[in-house]
């Protein structure tokens, strides 16, 4: 047994957590902006496993809730104290953390070349469920010009794209309204939690929205919808980009995308990232893995 103890992320543990996790996810250093504040960074659970003597930071997980019955995680240990029990402990933490919280799956995403993981989840009853590849866009080098008509075509059928945080002041459905929308997206969409999807309530939809833009951080791009009216079509935003199966193949995604690295380009954000989610296995950089939990 390890000696050691799992606790909550504390104060104390902020700054040995960061690095830990940035060395692992350097794609992602910039979620760590919000941990500052745990009891308030979005709906997740995040711990760290105290090792040693003194007692220092040996490893680092985190759940959190995705939609009903379906969770996630995040899980590090520390090179020096790998293949000493400290992940397996971690884990099992994790997954007593979501059964708690209501947990039916939980999901973790390993690298293609980390084979190590890989085996280390696969041999605790994870299996795989989607390969992901993911992608950075330096915003300085978008090239944007073949899409410069798209909005007015766009506009002439009626629809316009506007800002979430706008459209949210205009509308007095719009928590409803984006839920529709969000329900119906749904539809083909590739999905790492494969089960029965229940559609959101427009209360439920609203706490998952703002939970993945706490997680996202402050660096994330901003979100935009695309609506006819008081009908609303297409949206990009921390939970990805989706459209409603009756108006795709129309270009809405990619004016949604378009108007997306425009904003980012002139608030001066360096890069944007996000991922495509591929239901079957195939060369790529991660993969979702699932346990019943």
């Amino acid at each position: 047994m390890v000696p050691g103890v799992i606790r909550p992320l504390g104060p104390g543990d902020y700054r040995a957590a960061v690095t830990l996790f940035a060395a692992a996810y350097p794609g992602r250093a910039g979620e760590t902006v919000d941990w500052r504040d745990a009891e308030t960074a979005g709906s997740s659970r995040r711990f760290v496993a105290a090792a040693g003597s003194p007692p220092r930071v040996a490893g680092y997980g985190a759940i959190w809730h995705v939609r009903p019955g379906k969770f996630r995680m995040d899980l590090v240990v520390s090179p020096g104290w790998r293949r000493c029990g400290i992940g397996g402990w971690l884990l099992a933490h994790l997954g007593d953390q979501a059964r708690i919280a209501g947990a039916a799956t939980l999901q973790a995403r390993g690298e293609d070349d980390g084979e190590e993981a890989v085996a280390f989840l696969v041999a605790r009853g994870f299996a795989e469920t989607m390969r992901m590849r993911r992608q950075v866009l330096h915003v300085a080098e978008a090239r944007l010009a073949a899409h410069a008509r798209l909005p007015e075509r766009l506009a002439r059928g009626g629809i316009v794209i506007e800002a979430l945080e706008g459209e949210q002041n205009r509308a007095g459905a719009f928590w409803q309204r984006f839920c529709d929308l969000y329900n119906a997206a749904r539809y083909g969409w590739p999905d790492p939690d494969p089960g029965p999807v229940d559609a959101l309530t427009p209360q439920e939809f609203r706490h998952l929205h703002r939970t993945y833009e706490a997680d996202a951080g402050t660096g994330a791009d901003r979100g935009f919808l695309a609506r006819r009216e008081d009908l609303y079509l297409g949206f990009t935003s921390a939970l990805g980009t989706a459209v409603r199966p009756a108006f795709r193949g129309q270009g809405i995604a990619t004016a949604l995308k378009v108007r997306a690295i425009t904003d980012a380009r002139d608030r001066g954000v360096a890069a944007l990232r996000t991922s495509t989610g591929i239901p079957r296995p195939a060369a790529s950089p991660a993969s979702p893995f699932q346990r019943a939990s």
